[in-house]
């Protein structure tokens, strides 16, 4: 298993607590805070997964942030 972070992009804070909201029910840790630019709204998603899955976590988060208007920015995780 390797700890993950998701990163995940909205226009509104509205949006990005939504979709936490979502990926909460499916994670250990979920972070939402103003982005880097002070514009858009950073959702950030924290699971321990293994790496077969990896794919299947991208195109959920993909899913996730269509479905509440933002952008998904890809992950990190450890080495």
């Amino acid at each position: 298993m390797t700890v993950t972070d998701f990163y995940l992009y909205f226009p509104s804070e509205e949006a990005a607590r939504a979709a936490a909201a979502e990926a909460e029910s499916d994670t250990g840790s979920v972070d939402v805070r103003l982005g880097a630019d002070d514009v858009n709204w950073l959702t950030q998603v924290r699971k321990d997964i293994d790496r077969a899955s990896l794919d299947e976590n991208e195109r959920s988060f993909e899913g996730l942030a269509r479905r509440h208007g933002g952008e998904y920015d890809g992950f990190e995780a450890d080495v």
